[in-house]
């Protein structure tokens, strides 16, 4: 599973590199920074996100877990994602 997970950050980072604003991307890649539990990374990514996608769901998720990563760092400079508990809109992955 790790190689899995290291392999679509790869993927991801080869995307952003060609188009640094593409959304999806940049959606993908907070997801997986936040389920590795790199919470510093998965909030910049999600910022990112938000310069391109102001409105609709994801951008209120995004938002929500930037809250919520900046909440958890206050209080535990070193989570984890389990502590993060997250969550994502009902139709996750349907963008």
């Amino acid at each position: 599973e790790l190689i899995d997970l290291q392999s679509a950050e790869l993927s991801f980072s080869s995307a952003l590199a060609i188009h640094p604003a593409y959304p999806e991307a940049l959606l993908d890649c907070a997801h997986q920074l936040d389920r590795r539990g790199r919470p510093r990374d998965a909030a910049a990514c999600w910022r990112q996100y938000l310069q391109h996608e102001r409105r609709g769901p994801w951008s209120d998720h995004a938002r929500d877990r930037i809250a919520a990563l900046e909440q958890q760092s206050e209080n535990d400079p070193h989570p984890t994602a389990a502590q993060l508990q997250l969550s994502a809109p009902d139709d996750e992955w349907d963008t």
